[in-house]
C-alpha cells in the first residue's frame, strides 16, 4: 500500500497538491482568468458569470480560500474576492522549473 499520511510529504508538497486540487475544475478556472483581469468581483458576481447557484460559488470559492489562492475582502458594504498574484505565480514558476 502505497504512502498516504501527509506526514511522508513537505509542506510544499502538501500545498502544490491543494492548488493543484483547486484549479482542477473549470468554475474554478474562470474565476482565476476573470481576477486576472483585475475586474472587480463579489461572490454574487459569480452566480451570473458561472451559471451556477450561491452554494456552488460558495464550494468553489472555499477550495481557491484554502489553497490560499484567493481572499475575501470586505470594501464598501459587500465582500470582493481578491487573487492572491503571488502564491499563483510561486506556484506556477515552481512547477515549470521543478526538475
Amino acid at each position: 500500500m502505497g504512502a498516504s499520511k501527509l506526514t511522508h510529504y513537505s509542506n510544499t508538497e502538501i500545498q502544490r497538491a491543494l492548488i493543484g486540487r483547486a484549479i482542477a475544475h473549470p468554475a474554478r478556472i474562470r474565476i482565476i482568468e476573470h481576477l486576472k483581469k483585475g475586474e472587480f468581483i463579489r461572490p454574487i458576481d459569480l452566480t451570473d458569470i458561472l451559471q451556477l447557484n450561491p452554494a456552488s460559488v460558495h464550494n468553489h470559492l472555499k477550495k481557491l480560500i484554502s489553497a490560499e489562492l484567493v481572499t475575501l475582502k470586505f470594501n464598501k458594504n459587500a465582500y470582493v474576492i481578491e487573487l492572491n498574484h503571488a502564491h499563483l505565480n510561486a506556484f506556477l514558476l515552481n512547477l515549470e522549473f521543478s526538475n
